[in-house]
């Protein structure tokens, strides 16, 4: 599990929460974004070549740890979300609120700043190792307003790299729809939430 200081998270996994992958999946693979339709290369793309929205080297890494097998240009649709389950959703998504799953799953696929973002999003510790007490953080929060906060984080993070001015008006479409989407699965904010 990247960038998790435990690997596995003793929490009750609601199934409704669970199922919320399947709510991420539709916004990864969104027509336009990267829905599988074979492996691609986007000039000036630092991911190289991509499908499904697994670039190649998360897809060796997928290979390595037995998760998949045979290569990305022929990868099939089952392949592909079982590699971005097993290495960007897996145990921590499952275990955090509704909404703020979603919103970490689809940060955590485009940036590996991910981790110290969500932990300042939700007023957890921020030592880049999102573990039980980001998870903690994150479920006395509200979660609402964590999803803009994270939202804002995230674009003014990409807006620094080298490739923003290539890239920014596809990223900034991206980041609406996962705070569109994560708000929409949010429950209300738990009372005497930080930031209510």
């Amino acid at each position: 599990m990247r960038a998790c200081e435990e690997r596995h998270i003793h929490r009750e996994v609601i199934p409704s929460m669970k199922a919320n992958f399947h709510s991420a999946l539709v916004v990864a693979w969104h027509k336009g974004f990267d829905d599988p339709h074979g492996a691609y290369i986007t000039p000036g793309d630092p991911g190289g070549e991509t499908n499904g929205a697994v670039i190649l080297t998360t897809w060796n890494d997928a290979v390595a740890r037995g998760i998949v097998s045979g290569d990305l240009r022929n990868a099939t649709n089952q392949q592909l979300e079982d590699v971005l389950h097993g290495l960007f959703w897996g145990d921590f998504c499952d275990a955090l609120p509704s909404g703020l799953d979603v919103a970490y799953f689809l940060a955590l696929m485009a940036s590996g700043e991910t981790p110290r973002l969500f932990q300042e999003a939700v007023g957890a510790v921020v030592d880049g190792r999102a573990g039980q007490m980001t998870i903690k953080a994150a479920w006395a929060c509200d979660h609402a307003r964590a999803c803009y906060v994270m939202f804002a984080l995230h674009h003014a993070y990409l807006s620094t790299l080298p490739n923003w001015p290539v890239d920014k008006n596809g990223w900034t479409t991206r980041l609406i729809a996962t705070l569109q989407a994560a708000l929409a699965l949010c429950n209300p904010a738990p009372a005497g939430a930080a930031g209510t």
